[in-house]
């Protein structure tokens, strides 16, 4: 078992570098330039001038293989970067996300509470009407989580 775990730990290694790297392509690929969308979120002008320096500072003007080498060894040593547009560190932006989806969460628990009684109370009701059948058990398929 131990062995099986080590194999495909071993697998999963090129796998995540192959992540990495097509997820970084696709970001490098948008057709929006990063620079531009961190000079207009500041509220500035971009001017040209702006633009080159901004990218400039972002490393945007090294060639790809070289930003995600750089990227990756950062990251492997906990250094996520900096938001593009909030300007602060990625991890601190990750370490609010658990949160607001616990927030999410617990709403979406409530919703499910309460619809399932009204569901369990509309059975019950209609299942006593003159001793017929449950008018709603042929969509409980639907009406099930």
């Amino acid at each position: 078992m131990l062995r099986l775990i080590l194999k495909r730990l071993i697998f999963l290694i090129p796998i995540l570098i192959g992540i990495s790297m097509i997820s970084f392509l696709i970001t490098s690929l948008s057709p929006s330039d990063p620079a531009e969308v961190a000079i207009r979120v500041n509220a500035m002008v971009p001017t040209p001038e702006l633009i080159a320096e901004t990218r400039s500072e972002m490393g945007l003007d090294r060639p790809i293989a070289v930003r995600w080498v750089d990227w990756i060894t950062s990251a492997l040593h906990g250094d996520l970067g900096r938001s593009w547009v909030s300007g602060r560190p990625v991890a601190e932006e990750f370490s609010e996300a658990p949160r607001h989806t616990e927030t999410r969460g617990r709403s979406a628990r409530h919703h499910h509470s309460a619809l399932s009684s009204m569901r369990r109370d509309l059975r019950i009701t209609r299942g006593r009407q003159n001793g017929s059948p449950d008018p709603i058990s042929g969509l409980r398929p639907f009406l099930s989580p």
